[in-house]
């Protein structure tokens, strides 16, 4: 499974983070729950050699090509667009063996709520593969994310996505600014550890 970038058609650029935030996090609930998922890194990679924008839609001809470098049988492809009362948050499983696609969606009242919309996903998301490999969905609990802040969380997507455009000193002080948020979020902490080892200063 790959999980690209979530496009944001909100019109609102101060929500752009949530484009990797949601992919970073489903991404990581896929794969806590059994999923062989590609890396967030490795789709990027590819996008990039694709010379495709993260957040651009993608043609057929496209998602040919990204399933050639991937070897993905399923792509999940999403967007987030305002609603009545705040965001809706809508993923599309594109299954490429067999053709076809379905979706699922979450809405929230604004990005505070952007952790129980994720695990609304990830759980649609895997009911609907476990009905095509028939397991059984009994006692399922999606995964959380090491935080439940949401502006550690934004820091840490901020910090990401800066970091693979190779700007590691702002990428840097997002990861910094995102453990100072929330001092027990692993994942910051790792990045904030990796970038540092990037930037020669890996006694910090």
């Amino acid at each position: 499974m790959a999980v690209l970038p979530f496009r944001n058609q909100t019109g609102d650029e101060s929500l752009d983070w949530l484009r990797a935030a949601v992919a970073e996090m489903l991404n990581a609930a896929m794969s806590q729950n059994g999923i062989r998922a590609l890396s967030s890194n490795r789709v990027f990679q590819v996008l990039r050699d694709l010379r495709v924008s993260p957040d651009a839609e993608l043609h057929p001809g496209t998602m040919k090509r990204l399933v050639e470098f991937t070897n993905a049988t399923t792509i999940v492809v999403g967007h987030f667009v305002k609603a009545e009362g705040g965001l809706r948050v809508e993923a599309e499983l594109r299954d490429i063996q067999r053709g076809g696609s379905e979706t699922v969606s979450a809405t929230m009242a604004d990005p505070r709520q952007l952790v129980d919309a994720v695990a609304v996903l990830s759980r649609g998301i895997d009911e609907k593969l476990m009905a095509d490999t028939r397991r059984a969905t009994t006692g399922f609990t999606a995964p959380r994310p090491s935080t439940q802040s949401v502006d550690a969380l934004r820091f840490y997507s901020e910090g990401v996505e800066l970091g693979r455009r190779g700007n590691h000193l702002d990428a840097l002080k997002k990861f910094e600014a995102a453990v100072e948020a929330d001092g027990e979020f692993a994942l910051a902490h790792a990045k904030l550890a990796q970038t540092y080892a990037n930037l020669g200063h890996d006694a910090e």
